[in-house]
């Protein structure tokens, strides 16, 4: 997730409130930022002890969500993505559509040193809204 130029990853979920920690709290800047929301809007924000990320790195930032039966997917644009095979240094993902609308779209996700998580898209256009 990204909020004020500054990327998060999902921490946990706990009665619909989502709790997101600052992706530069695993390196070496050890940062204390979080991030919970309810429903979808930030309800808390804390204070970070290093600059924003700029904006050409963070076009591609992975954000992840969990399905119903608290398995790990992939969220890009409001679209969703289950795994589908994991390999040694990526994770492909596939659009949860893919059978009840065909879709064709496929994701790549892989960890930065930095402790970031990218994606890359194949097939980009979806078959569905």
């Amino acid at each position: 997730m990204l909020h004020e130029k500054f990327s998060y990853v999902r921490e946990k979920c706990i009665n619909g409130k989502t709790y997101w920690r600052c992706t530069q709290y695993t390196t070496q800047i050890k940062c204390h930022g979080r991030v919970h929301t309810l429903r979808g809007k930030i309800v808390h924000s804390s204070k970070h002890n290093h600059q924003p990320c700029g904006q050409g790195r963070t076009a591609h930032l992975a954000s992840f969500s969990c399905t119903r039966k608290k398995k790990r997917k992939l969220v890009i644009d409001k679209h969703e993505f289950v795994m589908d095979r994991k390999l040694k240094s990526s994770i492909n993902w596939r659009c949860s559509r893919y059978r009840s609308s065909n879709c064709k779209v496929r994701a790549t996700t892989h960890v930065l040193k930095n402790g970031q998580e990218v994606y890359r898209l194949k097939y980009a256009k979806h078959s569905h809204l």
